[in-house]
Formats: C-alpha cells, sequence, structure tokens
C-alpha cells in the first residue's frame, strides 16, 4: 500500500492510497493510527511531501 498526501482543487490537503493502476482512494482518519479507506476517489491537483517539517536545518562549508 503506497500514501500519498496531496492537495486537491480547493488546495485542501489529504492524504490517499494510490492503487497500481494509478487510482487514488481518499483516507479517513489519523494516518499515524488507524486510517481507512473512504471509498471514494481523490482529485489529485498536486502531489506534496510525505510529510511537512516542521524545523529546517541547513549545514555548509564556507
Amino acid at each position: 500500500m503506497k500514501i500519498i498526501r496531496y492537495t486537491d482543487k480547493e488546495n485542501a490537503i489529504h492524504y490517499a492510497i494510490q492503487h497500481a493502476d494509478g487510482r487514488a482512494e481518499r483516507l479517513e482518519g489519523c494516518i499515524y493510527e488507524n486510517p481507512k479507506p473512504s471509498g471514494e476517489l481523490a482529485d489529485v491537483a498536486k502531489l506534496l511531501a510525505p510529510v511537512e517539517p516542521k524545523t529546517i536545518f541547513c549545514i555548509g562549508l564556507n
């Protein structure tokens, strides 16, 4: 099972299961506990990163 994070046409963020044939089925409930398929197809406008980072650290040489 591949779980994706996406925005719909109204820019709302959701999670879905992506099936092998390319369909995406929207998930209900908390993604970290026990998400359940809702039975409705997801309206994917844009795929997002799997999680939203709270802090970004940058290390580099000057």
